[in-house]
Parts: C-alpha cells; structure tokens; sequence
C-alpha cells in the first residue's frame, strides 16, 4: 500500500521518497526551510 498509493501522492507533489520501507527520511543542511514546508504540506495533503 506503501508504494501504491502513498509515495504516489507524495510524488504527484514534487517529494520523492525512498522504496525501501526501512530507510528513513533524512534532513540534511542542505534542506531549506522551506523545502520542510513544502514537504510537510505534501504530507498533510498525502494523508
């Protein structure tokens, strides 16, 4: 279900997730803020 209707959501909004189930999502430096809000908002959306 993961892969089939969840990462697709998320893709359609422009935040590409790992296939493994396994491997977390990481946040580096060289994320912006705003990239955490646009990624938070996607999820909000996803869910």
């Amino acid at each position: 279900r993961w892969r089939r209707v969840f990462r697709g959501k998320m893709r359609d909004q422009g935040v590409l997730l790992s296939q493994n189930q396994f491997e977390s999502q990481f946040l580096t430096y060289a994320h912006t803020e705003a990239d955490v809000d646009e990624t938070l908002e996607a999820y909000k959306e996803a869910l």
